[in-house]
């Protein structure tokens, strides 16, 4: 481990819950392997194939490397938190003391880290990352850099003014060092930049977007990934690639134990429309038309069905969404209007 700058990266904190720096966190650099290494797993093992091929071929890159680019974007997703707004709080005054005794400055604004990391990630990914990887096309770092930032639901709008909230001297540094390790960690220091087939096409940033939301909730969960910041590690040097390792294991557990993987694609036998929902008596006649659509479909369908109450349209959507899922969609959306009709739908569901 080197001296200088590097030793602190482990002192940076993403995570604090109720407890005060150092004596319980979570160093941001272990949050983002952990954020990465979900998403990465989410990619490999829970996505369907025909979508992670429409995404590589939208950004312009094979599925392997479209699948590194997307796992290192939501691995960087809170490096807006290495910000002196961000890391100075109440219950870190005490590494508010060291850092400044050694040469961080204090910054200004308020201490919104999905701005400052929408701001920081866009900055990283145009100029290269110095030399990290292949300078991205400022259009394209954009929608990355936004999509990524919105993980808590809101798309940053004013990140570009939020250069004040960065901080100088020494927090780039940590910040484009991190950027490195997971540049490294995440093997796309070598591969093409992304460049867009269809520019106006927002389907893929809105897969990214809720890949990263649900990445960082998994990666978030302290049931998995436990605080591992204390007074005790402050001078240890930090083992990056053990943990980025260990950090794989835990997230293939938690995917696993969360039933993300429970959607293997496998070959199955076809089910009845009584099979699929569970009713005794026959089809009613609105029932048998739309299960020969479903039956009839070899590729993704929009079928709209109006009737009256009581024709079992209900039953009919499962039948289409069943018959879709073997042909290799995953799941299942149900949306009604307002949130009676929703609950009172959910026990039908379930």
């Amino acid at each position: 481990m080197q001296s200088g700058i590097t030793d602190t990266i482990p002192w940076f904190w993403a995570q604090l819950g109720n407890n005060t720096w150092p004596d319980c966190y979570h160093p941001v650099i272990c949050h983002l392997i952990d954020v990465g290494v979900v998403a990465r797993e989410l990619w490999s093992s829970s996505m369907r194939r025909n979508v992670k091929i429409a995404i590589a071929n939208q950004l312009g890159v094979t599925e392997k490397e479209a699948g590194a680019w997307i796992a290192f974007w939501i691995a960087a997703h809170d490096i807006g938190k290495v910000t002196a707004c961000f890391q100075y709080r109440e219950k870190a005054t005490e590494l508010k003391q060291k850092l400044t005794a050694l040469g961080f400055d204090l910054g200004m604004g308020d201490p919104e880290h999905t701005d400052s990391g929408t701001k920081v990630l866009y900055d990283a990914l145009v100029n290269g990352g110095d030399r990290e990887w292949q300078k991205f096309d400022p259009a394209v770092a954009r929608k990355i850099a936004v999509t990524v930032g919105g993980h808590h639901g809101v798309f940053p709008t004013n990140w570009n003014e939020s250069s004040s909230r960065l901080g100088q001297m020494n927090w780039p540094t940590v910040r484009n060092e991190m950027l490195a390790h997971l540049a490294r960690l995440f093997e796309v220091k070598s591969l093409p930049v992304p460049r867009l087939a269809v520019p106006n096409d927002q389907s893929v940033w809105m897969v990214l977007a809720g890949l990263t939301s649900v990445a960082d909730w998994i990666g978030s969960n302290e049931a998995v990934f436990r605080f591992c910041g204390n007074r005790a590690t402050l001078g240890v040097p930090f083992e990056v690639e053990r943990y980025f390792a260990e950090a794989g294991d835990k997230a293939r557990q938690a995917l696993s134990q969360f039933g993300w993987l429970h959607h293997a694609e496998k070959e199955r036998d076809d089910l009845s429309f009584e099979e699929v929902t569970g009713i005794t008596d026959l089809p009613r006649p609105l029932q048998v038309e739309i299960a020969k659509l479903a039956n009839a479909m070899t590729e993704p369908k929009l079928i709209i069905v109006e009737a009256p109450m009581g024709e079992g349209k209900t039953e009919a959507a499962w039948y289409v969404a069943d018959c879709w899922n073997r042909l290799g969609g995953a799941g299942t959306y149900v949306a009604l209007p307002t949130m009676a009709t929703s609950n009172q739908m959910f026990q039908r569901v379930e």
